[in-house]
């Protein structure tokens, strides 16, 4: 894809009212919890239903329900790029807020690297004079606690990963943000096209065999152009992953056609205390082509016991024709611990706008009531069903709680299937 065909998404970030609540402190790493995100149509809620439910508007009076505040996200303020030395200038964490048409913001670090499509690879990257071409080069040059700032512009010609740890490549240190000079300003193309089969991924978050992943952000960047029809996405995490936030980026044009082909792949771990954990996926656009897999697909892979837990995913405006939106798939151990919450998911999906794939799922008894799915609106134009809790061989775990959501499907497709209505919700178009 070049840079004649890069399309520019605007965030409806005008609609929505953000804030953010208390610090919270997670194997030393110093998180903020997403407390709240208002859509203007998720909050009339009321609801209804179970089973097979189809169209038409019904309701179920609202109860006082309280979620758990969950997996976490940074908001530190953003500041323009001013450093000229090393050394970042954006100041330290506030907590404020972030609301109207302001971008989330990004973790400020005590360095800075620079990378900008006309940079060099033989220089330092340590001023915009002097940035490098490409991050990948140079991992092992970045220091712990840095900001890696993509200058705006195309950054285009790359052949293989943004940045991979698979295998034994090197590992970025601990406490590092990976971000646009300005929220969406930098453009960074794969080597594929939308409707190719070759490619990759763009970010491959790897940490096993001991190695380890601390708090890693990947902010404000446009991706497009990147695809692995072979089950991972454009952001592949596996393994010991603690503090990742993908945060105000804008994905779309990527994937191959594959039903594999996710925009975020969340694997797992060998043990809980190795899955991935603590992850934050918040305020993202994301507008895929057809017959792709999720926007976010969570899975156990071969030789894994624990999936991923402790997450969050909210404030995510999510279009286009995948096959689904969410899809959580078989056996989490507990505790699962997770938050989905005010996200608008408008598909034409085959399969569902959130998938429970329990499989036989024994794993699910008694632990997934700690994850909780509320004021989001899920809308499918597709075939598919909106919501749908896959039928179990064995076990008889406990649905998942839904609250204050509204669903709708356009084509009279089955609204909630296998599944119950929560206090609050609504079936009804938006």
């Amino acid at each position: 894809m070049g840079p004649d065909t890069i399309r520019a998404h605007a965030s409806d970030g005008g609609e929505r009212r953000r804030w953010y609540d208390r610090a919270v402190h997670r194997s030393g790493v110093v998180l903020f919890v997403a407390v709240h995100a208002c859509t203007p149509d998720a909050h009339d809620a009321s609801a209804s239903n179970g089973g097979s439910t189809t169209r038409g508007e019904t309701t179920v009076a609202s109860t006082e329900t309280s979620t758990s505040s969950v997996a976490s996200t940074s908001t530190s303020t953003s500041s323009a790029d001013t450093s000229s030395a090393g050394t970042s200038s954006a100041g330290t964490s506030t907590g404020e807020t972030t609301g109207g048409d302001t971008p989330p913001s990004y973790t400020p670090r005590q360095n800075v690297r620079y990378v900008s499509p006309a940079g060099d690879d033989a220089q330092d990257g340590m001023t915009i004079a002097t940035a490098w071409h490409r991050v990948d080069a140079h991992i092992e040059a970045i220091p712990e606690d840095t900001e890696v700032v993509f200058l705006d512009g195309i950054h285009d010609g790359y052949t293989t990963e943004i940045y991979s740890s698979y295998g034994d490549r090197p590992l970025l240190p601990p406490h590092i943000t990976l971000r646009a000079a300005s929220h969406r300003g930098a453009t960074i193309v794969g080597p594929g096209t939308p409707d190719g089969d070759t490619g990759g991924n763009a970010f491959t978050i790897e940490a096993v065999g001991g190695n380890v992943t601390r708090d890693l952000e990947i902010w404000g960047l446009v991706l497009t152009g990147w695809m692995d029809q072979y089950g991972n996405g454009v952001v592949s995490v596996h393994g010991d992953v603690d503090g990742l936030r993908i945060v105000g980026n804008d994905f779309h044009g990527n994937g191959s056609g594959s039903l594999l082909d996710h925009t975020i792949y969340l694997s797992g771990g060998e043990t809980q205390a190795t899955a991935p954990r603590n992850l934050a996926i918040l305020h993202n656009d994301v507008d895929e082509p057809g017959g792709n897999g999720a926007f976010v697909h969570v899975y156990i892979g071969p030789g894994e016991q624990f999936a991923p837990h402790d997450w969050v995913a909210a404030d995510n405006v999510v279009r286009g024709t995948q096959t689904w939106g969410f899809i959580l798939d078989p056996n989490f151990v507990a505790p699962a611990n997770i938050e989905i919450h005010d996200n608008d998911v408008r598909l034409a999906a085959s399969a569902a706008i959130v998938d429970f794939w329990y499989g036989d799922a024994t794993g699910m008894d008694g632990v997934d009531d700690t994850c909780v799915v509320h004021h989001n609106v899920f809308v499918n134009d597709g075939e598919g069903n909106v919501v749908k809790r896959q039928a179990v061989s064995t076990g008889s775990p406990h649905a998942p709680v839904l609250h204050d959501n509204r669903y709708w499907s356009s084509t009279g497709g089955v609204v909630l299937d296998g599944i119950e209505a929560g206090d609050g919700d609504v079936i009804g178009p938006p």
